[in-house]
């Protein structure tokens, strides 16, 4: 029984801290977003079309996911809930209260970027 209780503490250690460094990286792929990056919408070859994104090749295409095909501006409440999530892992919260408090944090992103889109009608990101 005490072991399984280790491994359980273990596995959701090592869950929390994923998505804490999760969260970082997609916080400094989407501050460092420039529509000009290759991603699933722009395909350039060559040195001559650097990739602005400080993720990179992998950071420029999770940045346009979310901010051009997902949730525009919206997108920027990802990190924080993610990084929100995995610190309730870490400190060991029920499964019931993370999951409606993921739910929740999940609901608000798509209101907040259904209310943005009906309120403002275009926004430009660096670019």
């Amino acid at each position: 029984m005490a072991g399984e209780t280790k491994q359980h503490g273990a596995s959701a250690e090592i869950l929390g801290i994923i998505l804490l460094g999760v969260a970082i990286f997609l916080g400094v792929a989407l501050y460092s977003y420039h529509p000009s990056d290759p991603s699933f919408n722009v395909h350039h070859v060559g040195k001559e079309y650097p990739v602005h994104n400080i993720g990179g090749i992998v950071g420029a295409h999770a940045a346009d996911l979310f901010v051009q095909q997902v949730l525009g501006i919206a997108a920027y409440l990802v990190p924080p809930g993610c990084a929100w999530i995995g610190l309730l892992v870490l400190f060991r919260m029920g499964l019931g209260a993370i999951l409606v408090r993921a739910w929740g944090t999940l609901l608000l992103a798509f209101s907040f970027s259904v209310g943005l889109g009906t309120w403002l009608e275009k926004i430009t990101i660096r670019g």
